[in-house]
């Protein structure tokens, strides 16, 4: 059913942002959220994959989709889930009550089995070890997110 699942996680490759100030490079986690039948994709930046970046990430993306899905379905990220478990994983109190103020349920992907795996991680593009490669899948993250990111 279209709407029904929204697969997140965050990419697990951190993009270096250069400060173009100081020049100091800093790494970034991309989160990454789709939509279960369309694939339909949200993505951003954060600098953490702690509870308030995975929580701001989710907020963001309902905004984004103008909506919630019935059913969020993360990886077992610490963040979101402290304990996998196939009949009763152990959600963090802060993602569960977030999911109650939206009115959405959390059913994460089962631990070790790839075909659970969220679309999320099928969204994100994974280039090769090419230089030209990283390059070109870089220039195309600067240029979805414009003047935050400046190629490295």
């Amino acid at each position: 059913m279209p709407g029904q699942k929204l697969f997140v996680d965050y990419s697990g490759k951190k993009l270096g942002i250069i400060n173009p100030d100081t020049g100091e490079i800093r790494e970034a986690e991309l989160f990454v959220a789709a939509l279960g039948v369309s694939g339909y994709t949200f993505a951003e930046l954060t600098w953490t994959q702690k509870l308030p970046d995975w929580i701001g990430s989710h907020v963001r993306a309902f905004a984004f989709y103008n909506g919630v899905a019935e059913i969020l379905v993360p990886d077992n990220l610490k963040s979101g889930v402290l304990k996998a478990n196939f009949y009763e994983p152990q959600i963090n109190e802060t993602y569960q009550e977030m999911a109650r103020h939206y009115s959405t349920a959390i059913i994460p992907a089962r631990p070790r089995k790839p075909r659970d795996k969220p679309k999320a991680e099928l969204s994100v593009p994974r280039p090769s070890n090419s230089s030209q490669q990283r390059q070109r899948a870089s220039s195309k993250v600067n240029e979805s997110l414009g003047p935050q990111i400046i190629p490295i």
